[in-house]
């Protein structure tokens, strides 16, 4: 136990100052509360930011993955901290690294009536997956990437506040008033490109090396262990990731991920439900009450940007601008929690609006089906007008 003390004091003294916003949104009067995050999004500092300011002297924070793990008991562990310590906060990171986490924890949860609980997972795998006596008494927060707002206030040193998608929507006039005046293109190019994750705070060298490292370590480390599954097999998924950088996503099935890469069609569909799940991808739905990924799914893209620079950097092939904007988009809309889907006739539906994304070029008069409720978002501009949107200011939400 003595050893635990001795980590977490180094981690309190080395604490890095930001903090992510969800810190501030989290009810940490809450007795179970679960974080849910991908990797390198400053989870961590999340958790010593709150640890910091309990009393030291009955709070704890541990790893699942520490080898101490390997060959001792969890449960047991937590009642010697109540036991010799008088414990009231406890908070595991990487519990999904500890097998069987979910029963030893109901178990602390129901034994240790005045224990709080804070722990961490790296998987956005559905709750239904989970002990459901566990996920109901849990509070859920996710923690994703920077969004484009994130990055410039940490980075630039500003305090634009959140915005909501409907204020884009109706109100992107006004909000633009209270917008500083500041390189805004220049700022997201330099987003899109290496900063929805915040690796390079503080840092002068960037590059997209740490995001190639952190895919690796996603597949290689997490979706191994987790699955169980063969080293040999582990591949399959950089392939697929390689094939969706370069394909166009309206175009992607199984049957053609199948044949490209000479797997199966059932594991195929597999491996992208477990790269969703781990968050290397996003699918969009056809209709966004549904959930059955091959037969609803109309479109497959990478997850962030960044991920989509990085490995196209990385196989050589150069980014078609169109689909880095989608790919922005879908990621900013999805992760704002409003509902995104695929329409036949325009790009999106995002709640009961329609949106057409293009480069500056582009005007309203050339869209073929207009609508009162639809909106044309174009990359490259800083001024707009009643439907016509820039496409960046989403970065805001």
């Amino acid at each position: 136990m003595k050893h635990f003390f001795e980590v977490q004091k180094y981690l309190l003294d080395n604490i890095f100052s930001e903090v992510r916003e969800l810190f501030y949104e989290i009810d940490f009067n809450e007795r179970l509360i679960w974080v849910i995050w991908p990797r390198w999004v400053w989870k961590s500092t999340i958790l010593i930011k709150y640890l910091k300011s309990q009393d030291l002297s009955k709070s704890l924070y541990i790893s699942a993955d520490n080898i101490y793990f390997l060959e001792h008991n969890l449960f047991e562990f937590t009642l010697q901290f109540k036991r010799d310590y008088d414990g009231d906060l406890l908070i595991i990171d990487e519990i999904h690294k500890y097998k069987n986490w979910q029963q030893e924890l109901k178990n602390i949860y129901d034994s240790l009536p005045n224990m709080k609980i804070i722990f961490s997972w790296s998987s956005s795998i559905d709750l239904k997956w989970w002990n459901y006596d566990l996920s109901r008494r849990a509070k859920l927060y996710y923690l994703n990437g920077f969004t484009f707002r994130e990055f410039i206030n940490y980075n630039y040193k500003l305090d634009i506040q959140k915005i909501t998608l409907n204020d884009i929507l109706i109100n992107h006039i006004k909000v633009s008033q209270n917008l500083p005046n500041i390189p805004i293109i220049k700022y997201f190019k330099e987003y899109l490109e290496i900063w929805y994750y915040p690796y390079y705070v503080n840092e002068k060298q960037k590059d997209n090396f740490k995001i190639l490292e952190t895919i690796n370590k996603t597949i290689y480390d997490d979706i191994a262990n987790f699955y169980n599954l063969k080293t040999e097999n582990l591949g399959y998924f950089k392939r697929i990731l390689n094939y969706l950088s370069i394909i166009d996503p309206w175009e992607v099935n199984s049957n053609k991920i199948s044949k490209t890469l000479q797997i199966d069609n059932k594991t195929v569909n597999t491996y992208l439900e477990i790269l969703e799940n781990w968050w290397l991808i996003k699918f969009l739905l056809k209709d966004v009450y549904g959930y059955n990924i091959m037969k609803n799914t109309s479109k497959i893209y990478l997850d962030n940007t960044n991920i989509l620079y990085a490995i196209n950097s990385n196989i050589l092939q150069e980014i078609k601008l169109w689909l880095l904007r989608e790919t922005f988009f879908v990621n900013a809309i999805s992760n704002s929690k409003n509902k995104i889907s695929f329409s036949k006739i325009w790009d999106f539906l995002v709640n009961d609006y329609i949106v057409e994304i293009w480069g500056e070029n582009k005007t309203f008069k050339q869209i073929k089906t207009k609508k009162e409720n639809s909106f044309l978002v174009l990359d490259n501009i800083i001024v707009w007008e009643k439907n016509i949107i820039p496409l960046w200011l989403f970065g805001l939400i």
